[in-house]
This record gives C-alpha cells, sequence and structure tokens, in this order.
C-alpha cells in the first residue's frame, strides 16, 4: 500500500486568507485515490504537535510527505523530520505544496510558478508520473534543520521584517529597496543593518583569514527571494553549501547586487565565495540569526553542516 501523509499548516499565510481551500483540494485528492492508497492528513498547531505527528509518520512508514505551507512551515517540518530520523533513517518522499506567504523553497527544489498546491496534490493522489530532484538541507546545532541561513545583516533584516505591518512579499521588497538605497547616500538605516561583526570563523575545519563581516550568508538553495541567487553553485552542486560573505561597505554590497540577481561570481576581493560542508562561527558578541525566514535569539557559538540527502517530487 502507498502510505500518503499530508501536513497543513492552519496558520499559514494562505490558510488563514482562504480558510476552505486546503479542505477542498483534499476533498478533490481522496476522490482520486484509489484502494491501494492510503492518505493521512495531520494540522498541527504547535511545533510539540508537529514533533508528534512525525514520530506517527515514521512509525507508519510514509513513502510520501506533503508539506502545506511556506518557507517557515517546511523548516519546522524539516526539524521536526530532523530529530525524529536523523543522519541514517531515509526520509519519505518531500512534496511541497505552497500555501504559506513566502514559498521560496518549494521554488527552489522546482515547484514552478505556475504548480498549484491543487495540481501537484491530484498528482500524487493518482500516482502520475513526477520529477524527482535530491537536495541536502542544513542541519544547525544538531537542533534545528532548514536551506537557507544567515547571521550578519540578514538576522536584522528579519527581524525588522516582522516589526510593524503583516509581513508579506511586497514588505520585504520595500525594505530591500530602503537598504539599497541607504547604501547609496550612506545614511543610518543601511548603517544598522549592515553594521559590522567581530567573528571567527571556520569552513571544514580551516579558519578564515577574514574576521570581521557586513553580511554573512549560507544556502543549499540559489534563490534566497524575489528570483535572487545569489548562491548560484548550488544550480550544480545540492551535495555542498555556498557562503556568500562581505566584508566591505554597504555601497559597494549594492554594487554586486547585478551579479547576485542573475546568479554570477562576482570576483571580488571584498566577497568571501566558498563552499563547504560544515562551518563553525565563534562570535565576539552574541548574534541572532535566522533559518529560512525565523529569526532565532542570539548565541555566542554555531555550528552548520550539510544534512542527508532527501528526494523531492514535483510536476
Amino acid at each position: 500500500m502507498r502510505k500518503i501523509h499530508i501536513i497543513t499548516n492552519p496558520l499559514s499565510g494562505k490558510n488563514r486568507k482562504h480558510p476552505t481551500r486546503f479542505d477542498q483540494m483534499l476533498s478533490v485528492a481522496e476522490s482520486k485515490c484509489d484502494e491501494d492508497t492510503k492518505l493521512t492528513v495531520h494540522k498541527p498547531r504547535s511545533l510539540e504537535a508537529l514533533l508528534t505527528v512525525v514520530e506517527s509518520i515514521h512509525a507508519d512508514k510514509a513513502d510520501i510527505l506533503c508539506m502545506h505551507g511556506g518557507d517557515g512551515t517546511v523548516h519546522q517540518t524539516f526539524t521536526a523530520l530532523w530529530k525524529i530520523y536523523g543522519d541514517h533513517t531515509p526520509y519519505p518522499t518531500v512534496a511541497i505544496l505552497k500555501g504559506g506567504t513566502m514559498n521560496n523553497i518549494a521554488r527552489n527544489i522546482g515547484v514552478g510558478f505556475w504548480s498549484t498546491a491543487r495540481s501537484l496534490l491530484n498528482a500524487i493522489a493518482t500516482n502520475a508520473p513526477l520529477q524527482i530532484s535530491t537536495h541536502h538541507p542544513l542541519v544547525i546545532d544538531e537542533t534545528q534543520s532548514g536551506f537557507i541561513y544567515g547571521n550578519v545583516a540578514l538576522g536584522p533584516f528579519l527581524e525588522e521584517y516582522y516589526i510593524g505591518s503583516p509581513p508579506s512579499p511586497s514588505k520585504g521588497f520595500r525594505m530591500f529597496c530602503k537598504i539599497v538605497v541607504s547604501s547609496i547616500f550612506n545614511t543610518s538605516y543601511s548603517k544598522r543593518i549592515l553594521a559590522p561583526v567581530s567573528m571567527r570563523v571556520f569552513i571544514d575545519g580551516t579558519e578564515l583569514d577574514q574576521t570581521e563581516f557586513t553580511l554573512f550568508g549560507i544556502s543549499m538553495v540559489a534563490d534566497v527571494g524575489f528570483y535572487c541567487r545569489p548562491f548560484y553553485k548550488t544550480l550544480k552542486d545540492h551535495s555542498s553549501f555556498q557562503i556568500i560573505a562581505t566584508t566591505c561597505r554597504p555601497v559597494n554590497i549594492v554594487k554586486v547586487v547585478p551579479h547576485f540577481w542573475f546568479a554570477k561570481p562576482t570576483k571580488k576581493p571584498y566577497i568571501v565565495d566558498m563552499t563547504g560542508t560544515e562551518i563553525r562561527f565563534e562570535y565576539n558578541t552574541p548574534q541572532m540569526s535566522t533559518i529560512d525566514g525565523d529569526v532565532y535569539p542570539p548565541k555566542s557559538h554555531e555550528t552548520i553542516r550539510v544534512g542527508p540527502p532527501v528526494r523531492f517530487v514535483h510536476l
């Protein structure tokens, strides 16, 4: 029997706006399942409940796990998967059903712009042919998992993103534009977000010569949002993360934004552009961080490594 499990986040952006849409989509998919397909739905409302759900998915030996939500849902579900499955037990095949305010991870693993949650779920329910790709998540301090990690600049940026008006793609784009303009005119906004941070960085056991950074990002996927693809090496190599870090003033970062957008190397001495499988940060002052858009409190040190391979299906 083919066992399909669906985790849907009732609090995701699209589910809050359209609370009946998921149930309508599910009803159609259930009607398309044959007698050899078992479809189980979970609607956890807390991280503790999510962990219990993933334990049941593991016990049931699920074939396919559908994640319905946005980037935050994907990140938290992968964290729960890591805690239950670890490195040595293969994860179920994963399908990301777009259902959040931001669906960046889905786009990176191959879910196209015109591909809907409904169409992908119907294809899975009918056992239609699907495309398969393999990607590795990051594992952060052996407690969390996701695909895009940032500390310097990225943490403060997202902290501000969640303050005030509700998060949205348009709000994020406006903030990005504000930083660009502020960097050009050297005003206080960019100086605050892109303030230099002192730390020691070890990549695969080797310490970097640089010790002060104005931005630091690590990713297993290329596109960090709005089709900006600074982590271009991950388009071809899914087994290593790419590091993009800057040691320069904000205005110099703005100069290389076109390179980031079009997945091109910057070839600048003030840009650290490397790949690796493990990185350790030792901060002079504790730093906040972000994983797939979720913000976490400051730490004095962190270790990030490449996690196990995961099969994804998409149209």
